[in-house]
């Protein structure tokens, strides 16, 4: 296989012994994509249209603003909101206009009436659907999802063609849980046979080790707080088990030192 910019990533966390190589790409990924949207692209006309019109889920918003980069957050921010203001200020008025005919709304009969015209339950459930829908749209997430597939992609073609690759995931920790889903589902449009069968072994096997291990490791630590215990001095497996136990069964990358934003 040409190695390219979706194969070196991946190979490069396969030999580091990532605990899940997809949840290590993917932190780059985000690193890189959180760069893009603080400096030089935070001015580019059609990037404000797309953060504008979904902004970002909390999660990112936390991430971007955990940079102390306070004008390009702002910046994007203040567009974001002044556009989503419109929306809300329309379904808002609408909800207050149905407030306002004195539907008795203390009174389920009169609600339920009033209801089948039309008004104060379908004015309620506009304005609740704007403001859930703004929980959920990120156009990082977006962008992320995009990659994973493509490094999802890139991993079936890299597995059937590499026989070192694929015995370093037959003989490796495996995956977290989400990104094994992720490559279960994936793998029969991109695979088929033999190549199909080994991978789907692979993460079979991996799997079922990963848990067996974690499991053990998880009751080693609980252990360390017996008295009769004090005394011993735990592995750095068993020191770590809890967050790697969470990243294992949830994704991410708890406990570990998060990949530096380039020209952060």
């Amino acid at each position: 296989m040409n190695y390219h910019i979706d194969t070196i990533p991946l190979w490069d966390a396969v030999k580091e012994g990532a605990p899940c190589p997809f949840c290590a790409v993917m932190a780059n990924a985000e690193a890189i994509f959180a760069d893009r949207y603080l400096h030089g692209a935070v001015m580019e006309p059609d990037v404000r249209v797309q953060v504008n019109a979904k902004g970002f889920c909390r999660e990112h918003w936390q991430l971007l603003y955990a940079q102390r980069k306070p004008l390009p957050v702002s910046l994007m921010l203040h567009t974001h909101l002044s556009e989503k203001r419109q929306g809300y200020d329309k379904a808002l008025t609408g909800l207050q206009r149905a407030v306002d005919k004195g539907v008795g709304l203390m009174d389920a009969g009169a609600l339920g009436k009033f209801n089948k015209k039309g008004g104060l339950q379908g004015q309620i459930a506009e304005v609740a659907e704007r403001f859930g829908k703004a929980q959920h749209s990120c156009l990082l997430c977006e962008r992320l999802e995009t990659t994973l597939e493509r490094y999802l992609n890139t991993f079936c073609a890299m597995f059937r063609d590499e026989s070192e690759f694929a015995r370093a995931i037959a003989d490796g920790p495996g995956f977290c849980l989400p990104h094994a889903a992720a490559l279960l589902r994936a793998a029969p449009g991109h695979l088929s046979g033999k190549p199909l069968e080994k991978l789907l072994t692979a993460v079979i096997d991996t799997t079922r080790r990963g848990l067996e291990q974690q499991e053990k490791d998880l009751y080693d630590y609980t252990q360390l707080y017996d008295y009769q215990n004090a005394a011993s001095q735990p592995t750095p497996q068993v020191r770590d088990a809890v967050p790697r136990a969470i990243n294992r069964l949830r994704g991410g990358r708890l406990n570990e030192t998060p990949p530096e934003i380039p020209g952060g």
